[in-house]
């Protein structure tokens, strides 16, 4: 993202993207409230989209944000295969959710990322977001000149 965008600062550049999540201490059955929020955020976002789509040199930045109210876990395979856990502040899930077009004939993955961000933390979270954006505004703004 950096050198294509020439975008110096932003949270995704060096990012871990989380393909998969899981509700620890709870039955299988139980329905999955980390998947049921990607939903409801990646409907949100889509609804957004179409109405405030517009062309020319308009700009809207939406970010999904999920804010969990407890201890948010990143697990990762090292390269010995071993899961290496630690306890973070945010992470970002990559969701792959398929859509139908809007005549419910075709459908089509597309992938999304989405902020997991604790709720002690969230407030702080708010600032790097609001800095991200402005970076993007900065690249925006300079390519249009």
């Amino acid at each position: 993202m950096q050198s294509e965008f020439r975008i110096k600062k932003h949270r995704y550049i060096k990012a871990e993207l989380h393909r998969s999540y899981h509700t620890a201490f709870v039955l299988p059955s139980t329905p999955s409230m980390i998947y049921e929020a990607l939903v409801k955020v990646t409907k949100a976002l889509t609804y957004f989209r179409e109405r405030y789509g517009v062309g020319g040199y308009a700009l809207h930045l939406f970010t999904p944000i999920i804010v969990l109210d407890g201890n948010l876990w990143s697990a990762s395979l090292s390269r010995k295969s071993k899961v290496q856990l630690k306890n973070v502040d945010h992470l970002f899930v990559l969701f792959g959710q398929l859509n139908k077009d809007e005549n419910d004939k075709f459908m089509n993955e597309e992938d999304q990322i989405c902020d997991i961000v604790t709720r002690n933390s969230f407030v702080d979270y708010l600032r790097t977001i609001k800095k991200d954006n402005k970076e993007i505004y900065k690249f925006w703004t300079n390519s249009l000149r």
